[in-house]
């Protein structure tokens, strides 16, 4: 990880209303020398990466020459996405705000590394929210700068070690 120059990075399904060009705008406020990542792998439910291509294009509008943008599309296995957003300053989710019954599964992943999460007050990230990592209430450098201290209690509570003494509990039964 590079305390010099921080590494924003985000990903999933490249649909608009991830907010990936939300993101971008908000880190073009901020600042005027970090590395923007986003792996938007393709999805099987996009018919010819229609949607993909719309939120490039949105995100493409929103780049500046104040920051470095990279995109990636490949598949990564559960290891390499790990290592990738473990290689991250922070871990950022800017979802619209809009009725949803689900949550995001990329919150798995980012609660798996020890870098601090930004995210939007949405129904999607309802179980993690609080107001230390709002995205939309602090700055990205104070999340940063706050770790991951907001979500320990969910590190712990969803931990593998947890997980296993549940499913022990579950077979004693």
């Amino acid at each position: 990880q590079n305390n010099e120059r921080p590494i924003i990075s985000s990903f999933g399904f490249g649909f608009p209303d991830k907010g990936f060009h939300n993101l971008i705008n908000k880190i073009n406020e901020e600042f005027t020398d970090s590395l923007i990542r986003f792996h938007i792998p393709n999805a099987n439910v996009d018919i010819n990466n229609h949607l993909k291509n719309e939120t490039l294009k949105l995100c493409e509008n929103m780049l500046n020459n104040k920051n470095e943008f990279i995109i990636t599309d490949h598949y990564m296995s559960n290891y390499e996405l790990l290592v990738w957003l473990n290689e991250s300053s922070v871990n950022c989710f800017y979802y619209d705000k809009k009725p949803s019954k689900g949550i995001s599964s990329v919150i798995d992943y980012a609660l798996s590394v020890d870098v601090p999460i930004a995210v939007t007050n949405c129904n999607m990230m309802r179980h993690i929210f609080c107001d230390e990592i709002s995205i939309e209430k602090n700055k990205i450098t104070d999340i940063i700068s706050g770790g991951c201290s907001p979500l320990l209690e969910h590190k712990l509570k969803w931990s593998n070690e947890n997980f296993i003494n549940n499913f022990d509990k579950i077979m004693e039964l």
